[in-house]
């Protein structure tokens, strides 16, 4: 569901290297056995086989994405210069209802009706491949 073929790759990337070091430190069949043949390595598919074996509860499991992904956000932000130390720690503390929020709503979804839509964000990414500078390997 990932349109951009940078954040495609980055995101396969990350899920493999994180399913692989789940494997050396769980030593998990179940995981194993999904990175053998699991075609879907992404990071986010990645995150809940690894969820799933460990028997995290699914909401917990979503919280905590979510949460891992709003920090991911928030480090960028911070290495750009836009946030410093103390005012990423109030943001990330202000949106933990809404990460609450936000992983109660994933998780009565049906997963026919699960993805996103963020058009201006798939067009952005698209162009970081062709941009002069870059800012982040991924």
């Amino acid at each position: 569901m990932l349109l951009p073929l940078e954040v495609r790759q980055g995101s396969a990337l990350i899920g493999t290297a994180l399913l692989r070091a789940a494997c050396e430190l769980f030593r998990d069949a179940r995981l194993s056995e999904f990175l053998a043949v699991g075609p879907h390595r992404h990071h986010a598919v990645a995150f809940g086989a690894i969820a799933a074996a460990l028997d995290v509860p699914p909401r917990l499991a979503a919280e905590t994405y979510a949460f891992v992904s709003l920090r991911g956000h928030v480090s960028a932000a911070q290495r750009l210069g836009w946030l410093g130390q103390r005012d990423a720690q109030r943001v990330l503390h202000a949106l933990k209802p809404e990460v609450r929020m936000a992983a109660e709503t994933a998780c009565g979804l049906q997963l026919d009706v699960a993805g996103g839509f963020a058009p201006t964000w798939d067009v952005a990414a698209m162009a970081h491949e062709f941009a002069p500078a870059r800012m982040f390997a991924s």
